[in-house]
């Protein structure tokens, strides 16, 4: 069995937390996702890299054995997705739970308090900063070899400019100074 460990801040992409996305194949399941943006500059990846090495080594103990090439869960977004908004200078990675084990991701705010669905459809979205509880597993399925993150948790820390492109309209609009509405357009 893995261990869990709290990820380093990141910033999200495609939150599938309230509800699961669809499956990408028709026999797969609905799962509720993460991707993970992590500032390549700032962030410290020490202890999910371990993790990861970790799972390989329990599914594969022999180094020499160890089948080649191994998909990896931390991937290089300058590389990979260097079109996509907010992956340059980023290591991006996918954390799942399969939504037949849960029921949701428990998610929190700052304040560590539970959050609604409907609280996570809106205050989790793209561009915000969160952390998460997160667990590495090995897998060897149809011929694809590689680890991949289970998600067990996620905490909300602090908002951040949005990656859909959306206006902020609390933002956009300006205070109205004269309330006063004249309806008579037959002037």
């Amino acid at each position: 069995m893995s261990r869990t460990i709290q990820t380093p801040k990141f910033r999200v992409s495609y939150p599938y937390l309230a509800e699961p996305s669809e499956p990408m194949q028709a026999d797969g399941d609905p799962k509720y996702s993460v991707v993970m943006l992590f500032d390549k500059k700032t962030t410290n990846l020490t202890e999910l890299n371990k993790l990861i090495n970790e799972a390989i080594a329990d599914k594969w103990p022999d180094p020499k054995k160890r089948p080649a090439p191994l998909r990896h869960p931390l991937r290089d977004g300058d590389i990979e997705k260097q079109d996509k908004d907010g992956y340059a200078g980023c290591y991006f990675m996918a954390a799942s739970q399969s939504a037949k084990r849960t029921n949701g991701i428990p998610c929190f705010d700052s304040q560590k308090a539970g959050m609604s669905k409907e609280q996570i459809k809106f205050e989790i979205y793209p561009g915000c900063f969160c952390r998460a509880i997160v667990h590495a597993y090995a897998y060897d399925v149809r011929g694809n070899k590689g680890v991949a993150i289970g998600l067990d948790g996620v905490q909300k820390m602090y908002d951040g400019d949005s990656l859909t492109g959306r206006v902020n309209v609390e933002e956009a609009f300006d205070v109205v100074e004269d309330d006063t509405v004249d309806f008579n357009f037959n002037k």
